[in-house]
């Protein structure tokens, strides 16, 4: 008797129980349609029931094996990417495997969530995505591809940097361009024709510009409503404020630090020097991002 050549049902009587159960029969990485491995699984433990940990579920000649500790090293990227796929989900009751996310694999996998009372659903949560040894360690992986991505992708780049503190940077810049996005939607609220006149202009509105027009405008905002008002202009002089403070961090050159780290340093006549460690970095996008989120919740009070 030989194994099964087909995709067998998620097993539901094991002791390791799936959350969501991904059928791998024709995706497992150089073994597609000819292997043991049927399913990965995110799911509660078989050592603790309010513990998650993922599983991959084999079935040999007659019964589902216990033999998963060993796994392929293919496999194990295409178990690790779940992992990382199932803590970015946002959604409960699915989770969306996108087209090509495992081999042989042309169109998207919707796995629907196995049961759960709300209180697994809680414990779920809180093992995913408020686990902060799990975060800590995918952080690490990160970096650790953002690493082998630089060394080893189509672009050979020759300037040094060290991976994480690109990837930081540029979070911070995409950030403030989502906060500044925000903030021209809301200038259009504020006075109507402005994103016209921002997208028709001779010559491009800088963030600058656009901050000083939101501060200035916001005093047309109706007198009627000073609760509002005054929340815009608090939003307004905020978005001005960390204006200045993405100049500062784009406007800065690469230096090595004492340390040795590359990174980046802010110089201007008149004012004073502001060095760009990592954390500092981090701290910008963190700060630009809480912004944005702060005036997208007045811009659906006000206007939604």
């Amino acid at each position: 008797m030989s194994m099964p050549q087909y995709q067998l049902p998620l097993p539901g009587h094991l002791q390791h129980k799936p959350v969501f159960g991904v059928p791998f029969f024709d995706h497992d990485p150089g073994r597609e349609g000819d292997t043991d491995c049927q399913h990965l699984s995110i799911g509660w433990s078989q050592w603790d029931d309010k513990e998650v940990s993922a599983k991959v579920f084999r079935h040999g000649e007659q019964k589902w094996s216990r033999q998963s500790e060993e796994i392929p090293l293919a496999r194990l990227v295409d178990l690790t990417s779940l992992i990382v796929l199932a803590v970015n989900n946002r959604d409960g009751n699915s989770l969306a495997v996108p087209a090509n996310f495992f081999e042989n694999q042309p169109t998207e996998l919707v796995i629907r969530r196995h049961g759960g009372s709300d209180t697994e659903r809680e414990f779920y949560r809180q093992s995913l995505v408020d686990n902060e040894l799990l975060q800590r360690r995918l952080d690490k992986l990160t970096d650790v591809l953002l690493a082998r991505r630089e060394a080893h992708g189509t672009m050979a780049y020759r300037i040094p940097a060290d991976p994480e503190y690109i990837q930081k940077l540029g979070r911070a810049v995409y950030n403030f361009s989502y906060y500044e996005s925000v903030v021209l939607q809301s200038m259009e609220k504020v006075y109507p024709e402005y994103l016209s006149e921002y997208y028709l202009a001779e010559r491009p509105y800088t963030a600058r510009k656009v901050a000083l027009d939101f501060k200035n405008r916001v005093s047309t905002y109706p007198q009627s409503d000073t609760a509002a008002q005054g929340q815009l202009a608090a939003y307004a002089q905020e978005f001005y404020d960390l204006t200045e403070r993405r100049n500062r961090l784009i406007h800065g050159h690469p230096y090595t630090a004492a340390d040795g780290f590359q990174q980046l340093n802010y110089s201007h006549s008149g004012k004073p020097r502001i060095e760009w460690p990592l954390q500092d970095v981090e701290a910008a996008a963190q700060e630009f991002d809480d912004a944005a989120c702060r005036l997208c919740g007045l811009f659906d009070q006000l206007w939604r």
